[in-house]
């Protein structure tokens, strides 16, 4: 049976087959199938001579569910969101909601985002914002799932830690940071901007539709700012272009927000944002266009990019992507994240699959970093690595029922 299941693989052994070393660490995402008796298909489970070849293909197996789970999510928070985009945009502005909105006192927009979203629920007194501020609660509820400290192979980790501490073990548990997944935090954190973009937008241009504004608004963008240099910082670690790009755009927009939002009735500035953070706006979006500039991926971002430009420097809002057009980026997020056929990864290590028959026909470019991939008549592009681990062990753990 040791023969069958690999292992001289991953064991030095004496002439008697008496185990003695480890060979290496196990790599995430290392092997091919979860390993069953070969007499009656049974599972090795809990079988210590076999079990640290069973479990490492059980944690395969539940991060390849962690990614399908995650980007399923990622498309339909999307959807959600744009459809209350265009909500907001088909809702029109009542002279009873612009009149509650602009009346006299203090908006203080401070603190966390979610509080800042809260304090502009309550002051304009009524429920125009109330579903797209639910929307955002799910999303952080979204984001705490897919955090990294969440995966399969970083709880492993941390429960092996904590044992060895405790002295209840004294094994180690290798993990290569370089294969945790990372793409589902950083859909989540750039849909959560997005949303919380959404509201701030329109309270901008409500506030600018309103014949009379006798509010005084206190806006502060450094906890979202902080938010968007993680997300930036992240995304150029593990090389995923576009959450970078959108990051750059963000944190730009929130600056730009701040300079127009926080005004007094005779538009007078409340606060002045500090010439760093606008230094450091004007830095992200010079990246950013640079990003768009070089790889087409990116290209979507152009038009936002554009607007958020004449946002920061000449101060001028107007609403700059069009409901057709955020059609237009779910419909190729969707496609994007909904492949079904086999999974491959690039030369930077970021999964992806291959639809119909899971076989390479044509050239293209990874969609987060640009690196090529596919191939031609079946054959794959320098870099492109078949990640069989992931096409096969979902069958297996069927088949197993493990």
């Amino acid at each position: 049976m040791d023969g069958q299941l690999g292992m001289l693989d991953h064991y030095d052994s004496a002439e008697d087959g008496t185990i003695i070393a480890v060979k290496s660490p196990l790599t995430p995402l290392s092997d091919t199938v979860i390993r069953g008796c070969p007499h009656c298909r049974g599972s090795l489970r809990n079988i210590s001579r076999y079990g640290r070849i069973v479990r490492q293909a059980l944690l395969d197996e539940s991060t390849k569910k962690f990614i399908s789970w995650s980007n399923s999510q990622a498309v339909t928070f999307e959807r959600r969101l744009f459809d209350e985009q265009a909500k907001l945009e088909k809702l029109g502005r009542s002279s009873r909601f612009l009149k509650s909105i602009g009346r006299e006192g203090d908006l203080g927009i401070i603190g966390e985002p979610v509080e800042q979203l809260r304090a502009i629920r309550d002051w304009v007194q009524d429920d125009r914002y109330r579903p797209i501020i639910r929307l955002y609660v799910e999303m952080l509820g979204y984001l705490d799932h897919v955090k990294i400290e969440e995966q399969p192979y970083r709880r492993v980790y941390d429960s092996v830690q904590h044992a060895r501490q405790s002295g209840e073990t004294a094994g180690e548990f290798t993990m290569d940071s370089s294969k945790v997944q990372t793409k589902g935090q950083l859909l989540a954190q750039a849909l959560i901007f997005r949303c919380y973009l959404a509201v701030l937008s329109d309270l901008l241009q409500s506030r600018r539709a309103a014949k009379q504004f006798q509010t005084i608004v206190h806006f502060d963008p450094k906890k979202a700012t902080s938010n968007c240099e993680e997300l930036i910082k992240l995304a150029h670690e593990t090389n995923y272009i576009r959450q970078e790009t959108e990051g750059c755009i963000f944190y730009a927009k929130f600056i730009a927000i701040a300079r127009q939002i926080s005004t007094s009735p005779e538009d007078k500035p409340t606060q002045e944002v500090p010439d760093s953070l606008v230094e450091r706006a004007k830095l992200h979006l010079a990246n950013a266009e640079a990003l768009v500039g070089k790889h087409s991926l990116t290209e979507y971002l152009r038009t936002e990019l554009d607007s958020v430009k004449v946002m920061l420097y000449e101060g001028v809002f107007y609403n700059e992507v069009t409901s057709a057009e955020k059609s237009e980026v779910w419909l190729a997020m969707s496609r994007e994240l909904s492949g079904t056929g086999h999974w491959y990864t690039c030369a930077q290590g970021h999964p992806f699959t291959i639809a119909n028959c899971g076989l390479p026909m044509q050239e293209a470019r990874c969609p987060e970093c640009g690196a090529p991939i596919g191939g031609r008549d079946h054959q794959l592009t320098q870099g492109v690595q078949r990640d069989e681990a992931m096409d096969e062990l979902g069958v297996a753990a069927a088949r197993l029922r493990i």
